[in-house]
């Protein structure tokens, strides 16, 4: 398994939304790393290189050679858990400001990189981290309903 951290970028198999598809897609992992650390899973955004239609929570990335990504492409507020082993690579890290660190590791105060690099407020981050655990929570309820 590859070792990452807040801020990677990564290659990951997304489901498509209506869960009939899957393509390989970069993600920025938005967790922390004492969240890891408890679970076999990481929380990330979704990266897409269509920068045509920016929506309200996606970010254009400005250092996305930097990041490893082959185009220019945008953080969308699609967010995802996902288990650590669905992970294929680490493309890069995203750039952050000159002189601000992600904060690897720190504690529960952080709300991952969109925060952290000004991405998103913190209230929509919560919003999005809260919605995307309760998708989650919804989604194995009704699985475990059907088994």
């Amino acid at each position: 398994m590859t070792s990452c951290s807040r801020g990677d970028v990564v290659l990951v198999k997304f489901v498509f939304a209506d869960e009939k598809g899957a393509k390989q897609r970069p993600g920025l992992i938005v967790s922390i790393d004492r969240y890891h650390q408890g679970r076999r899973e990481m929380i990330l955004a979704a990266i897409t290189s269509n920068i045509g239609r920016l929506l309200v929570g996606d970010y254009k990335i400005k250092g996305w050679r930097e990041s490893g990504l082959l185009y220019p492409s945008i953080v969308t507020g699609i967010v995802r858990t996902i288990k650590q082993d669905m992970i294929a690579g680490k493309l890069g890290e995203l750039p952050g400001p000159p002189g601000a660190a992600y904060g690897r590791g720190q504690t529960s105060g952080d709300l991952g990189a969109l925060t952290l690099l000004g991405i998103m407020g913190r209230r929509t981050v919560e919003t999005i981290a809260g919605n995307a655990l309760r998708q989650s929570r919804e989604c194995l309820e009704a699985r475990l309903g059907k088994s």
